[in-house]
């Protein structure tokens, strides 16, 4: 049977709003009887003008509570968001939970209207119940009650040693080096968030000659004098953080020759001698205790004079 025009429109909301929510559920076509079905668990072709959806139909959620962590110091957060709820709260191991926060929503497209709330456990809770922590966002209408999935909160660690942390180096300059890190051991698994030279974060995108791998390796392009600091990693689960001992990096220049000096003169007037040539490590001359240069400094060769023939004569008696 055709559907009534002033029903069309509902009816799209209604598909419009399962199919962007992800929702299973079936929208019943309209019929001539005047009655409105409630005998199903799904939405009706139209509801009466200025009524709440909420007295007619179950309550749906939008979003669900997920499973994550908490720690000294870091509370967990577990949120829900349901529609066609008169009220709604967090149930955890069978006992009812204060909302940290209630909010009634619209959703701007559709105009469905939501309530959305969240609560906060911390580490003492976790720690004060046998077995799992676990936590159910609790909806009810005019038309029912209904349970979200099951959420479970666990406690999170982070040891504080590194697995392997970052090491002092010194590093030529020109060349490439690499900072190793493996973070801490932890639940759930830590990763290298980022690393920071004297206390200030590294941003390869914009920092091109710094790579940060997949694995957390910070890597040195060609090494520059700028680059010279102290290198810290930065370590995350998401719910503890860890910063490893400072790695001191030092770039250091090896010393390289001047060009030979001109030859000296023989230093025999007449005779065999030496002549000698001398060069200096300064160009450049180390820096940052860079290796000095290879070789010896003064390079000698032999030389002759040629020496004249002169006639003797006597001294007076």
């Amino acid at each position: 049977m055709m559907l009534r025009m002033e029903n069309f429109t509902l009816v799209l909301l209604a598909l419009s709003f399962i199919i962007k929510r992800g929702l299973t559920a079936t929208v019943p076509t309209a019929t001539s009887d005047s009655t409105l079905d409630l005998s199903g668990n799904f939405l009706p072709d139209s509801f009466p003008e200025g009524v709440d959806p909420s007295q007619y139909a179950l309550p749906v959620f939008l979003q669900e509570p997920k499973d994550t962590y908490t720690a000294r110091g870091a509370t967990a957060t577990l949120t829900c968001s349901a529609a066609h709820a008169l009220k709604a709260y967090f149930i955890c191991n069978d006992e009812n939970k204060v909302s940290l926060s209630e909010e009634d929503l619209e959703d701007k497209k559709t105009g469905m209207k939501y309530k959305k709330i969240s609560i906060e456990v911390t580490r003492n809770d976790v720690m004060d119940v046998l077995g799992k922590f676990s936590c159910k966002c609790h909806a009810s209408s005019a038309k029912g009650e209904v349970n979200s999935a099951e959420a479970v909160v666990k406690q999170a660690f982070l040891r504080k040693d590194f697995v392997t942390p970052p090491y002092s180096q010194q590093i030529q300059l020109g060349s490439q080096a690499q900072l190793r890190c493996h973070p801490p051991k932890g639940n759930p698994a830590a990763r290298v968030i980022h690393w920071a030279k004297n206390g200030v974060e590294i941003d390869p995108a914009s920092q091109t000659n710094f790579i940060q791998s997949a694995d957390g390796h910070l890597i040195i392009v060609q090494a520059k004098m700028e680059n010279a600091g102290n290198y810290t990693c930065v370590a995350s689960n998401d719910v503890l953080t860890r910063r490893s001992p400072s790695a001191t990096i030092t770039i250091y220049v090896p010393g390289s020759w001047s060009t030979w000096s001109q030859w000296s003169q023989c230093n025999a007037k007449c005779g065999r001698g030496v002549q000698k040539r001398t060069r200096t490590c300064n160009n450049p001359a180390p820096i940052n205790n860079g290796p000095g240069c290879e070789g010896p400094p003064i390079e000698k060769k032999s030389c002759s004079q040629f020496c004249e023939a002169v006639d003797g004569t006597w001294s007076s008696w």
